[in-house]
């Protein structure tokens, strides 16, 4: 039995009794009931850490959001002419896979697939500091935020949880068009600067790779008759040179293989021996005979010492870490693109209606159609 599918089926289990429960409490705003619908379930949380927050750096938090403007129109115009390039190529090239996909931890066709584990708790993050961002900027600008709380999106289910706060939307509207949108890009601003934050902390963790896992590549499976299979090599080994050059990482082993030839014998290093393999050639290119693995090797001296244990966590967590990156990425962009209500389509509206005051609602409607037809097209295409 799956667990990841248990802890799912029990994530949704409690989520139902919990919105039953307070079924007064709760308000939904259905968009195609009962098949997609939000559930949204009000309270104060956070919102003196807010208030502390935008009281304790106001200069520094001005500045970041100012700052954060730019940086997420040209987010903007990045993620909109992507998608844009994109699709040209899906409708030059049909057999080509779709750039858009929902993120579930469901194993299906069309959706990217993230273990519920790592998913609930990359969700929460971004969700949390996507939300408290928009609070501490409305706080930095004067304008009360009513409520905090969290939602689900109901697909037939309410299955994904999100987050929100609720600025006073008639005060909000009366400020200037400038900070107007500097509260609007508040989250996709607070997601990004987060994924840069992380890949920056990445380097830190390098070091930390030699103590958990050994260096070298490990062997995911070995083609049976092929070339390493004849030299004696078996899979779950770990190579470590090639020809008396080190090899530490996958960028060395293909940088080193390139050179090879058919036909040329090379010398194999691994953890366990040295092996002669003879290259040979498949559908034009020269080939070992084994697949890599995408998990490294654990560290044997540490499992003897201290047992898998220490290495297997290191390992989850650095899988957490680079999902993180790019789900803070990509969800970031993604709320930036100029789609009605989502931050990037508030901050459209706020800027056209500067310049184009008389035809803003016509563009920004015009945009809006524009980009949801295109993912519209990417998810269902995903699907078929």
């Amino acid at each position: 039995m799956n667990t990841d599918y248990v802890l799912l089926g029990l994530f949704v289990a409690l989520m139902l009794l919990f919105l039953l429960k307070n079924k007064k409490k709760v308000q939904m705003q259905k968009m195609l009931f009962p098949l997609l619908y939000f559930v949204m379930y009000r309270t104060k949380l956070g919102l003196k850490w807010m208030d502390n927050m935008a009281k304790r750096f106001p200069k520094s938090l001005h500045y970041f959001y100012s700052v954060g403007v730019y940086i997420c129109f040209l987010g903007m115009a990045f993620i909109c002419w992507q998608i844009i390039k994109l699709s040209i190529d899906l409708i030059l090239k049909p057999s080509m896979p779709p750039a858009i996909q929902l993120v579930l931890p469901i194993e299906a066709k069309g959706i990217f697939y993230i273990p519920f584990s790592y998913w609930i708790i990359s969700i929460f993050i971004i969700a949390v500091v996507h939300e408290f961002s928009h609070g501490v900027a409305s706080r930095i600008y004067n304008i009360p935020v009513k409520s905090s709380g969290f939602a689900f999106l109901g697909i037939i289910l309410p299955v994904v949880p999100a987050a929100f706060v609720e600025p006073d939307e008639k005060k909000l509207l009366k400020q200037s068009w400038k900070k107007q949108i500097a509260v609007f890009a508040a989250g996709p601003l607070a997601n990004i600067a987060l994924a840069f934050l992380l890949i920056i902390g990445s380097f830190a963790l390098n070091p930390l790779m030699g103590v958990f896992f050994e260096k070298g590549i490990s062997l995911a499976s070995v083609e049976e008759n092929g070339p390493a299979f004849t030299a004696g090599i078996r899979a779950g080994e770990v190579i470590t040179g090639l020809n008396n050059e080190k090899v530490n990482s996958l960028r060395e082993f293909r940088t080193l293989s390139a050179k090879f030839k058919e036909g040329e014998e090379v010398l194999v290093k691994t953890l366990k021996q040295e092996y002669k393999v003879k290259l040979a050639k498949k559908d034009n290119k020269v080939i070992f005979g084994f697949s890599i693995s995408n998990v490294p090797a654990f560290n044997t001296s540490l499992v003897e010492k201290i047992g898998s244990w220490a290495p297997a966590s290191f390992l989850w967590l650095l899988k957490l870490y680079e999902l993180l990156i790019m789900l803070n990425l990509g969800i970031g962009l993604f709320n930036l693109l100029p789609i009605g209500p989502v931050d990037g389509g508030r901050m459209f509206s706020a800027l056209i209606g500067r310049v184009i005051p008389t035809h803003s609602k016509k563009i920004c409607s015009c945009v809006t159609s524009f980009f949801l037809v295109i993912l519209i097209v990417h998810v269902v295409k995903a699907f078929v």
